[in-house]
């Protein structure tokens, strides 16, 4: 299911933070959670994976993000900005099982696809998009803010 509502005010706090408006504290304290759309919980819990914590800080500087971390970062917006349903598994994140993600993230990038984590037609290269035709239909933002 699409939440509109949710999907939009993820979009706005991911923007504010993606452009260094906002700290990874008010990233996290504003990011709206949602039951219904599974896109929410999972963008959030993969944006986490790709900033520290341990701190307060924005997006700049030394904690700019990476050309490729930019790039996911940026696919997300695109995303919310659409109304396709999120096709992937949500990710579980804990610290008792953050390095298997990463492990099996990495694994399925390097041509490994557990059919357990991943679905096998699906495209990481344009997560959180499933299929490559999804993401190049979108990608001209619709809106920068």
């Amino acid at each position: 299911m699409i939440d509109r509502t949710q999907r939009d005010a993820a979009r706005r706090v991911l923007r504010s933070f993606i452009d260094g408006e906002i700290t990874n504290d008010e990233f996290e304290a504003q990011f709206p959670r949602s039951a219904e759309d599974s896109a929410i919980p999972a963008i959030k819990a993969n944006v986490w994976m790709l900033y520290s914590d341990l701190r307060q800080h924005k997006l700049t500087g030394k904690h700019a993000p990476s050309a490729e971390n930019r790039a996911i970062l940026e696919r997300c917006v695109l995303f919310l900005e659409t109304d396709l349903e999120f096709e992937w598994p949500v990710p579980k994140i804990s610290l008792s099982n953050m390095f298997a993600n990463l492990w099996v993230r990495g694994k399925t990038r390097l041509g490994g696809s557990p059919a357990s984590q991943t679905p096998s037609e699906g495209d990481e290269d344009v997560w959180p998009f499933f299929r490559r035709q999804d993401y190049g239909k979108t990608a001209v933002p619709l809106s920068r803010h």
